[in-house]
């Protein structure tokens, strides 16, 4: 978690991140943004786009 603020139960997101993770392999950001409320995820998604450009 980025800012701190809880969006949903630690045991939902490990259950999510562990079903996903497979699936986002080769793109480690995106795990990342797994465990994150949907502002940060939006946040850290952006400044990725601004650095790859």
């Amino acid at each position: 978690m980025e800012c701190g603020i809880g969006f949903a139960p630690a045991k939902s997101i490990a259950k999510i991140i562990k079903i996903m993770t497979p699936l986002f392999a080769n793109d480690p950001l995106r795990i990342k943004t797994l465990s994150c409320c949907s502002h940060c995820k939006a946040k850290i998604m952006l400044e990725s786009l601004s650095i790859d450009s």
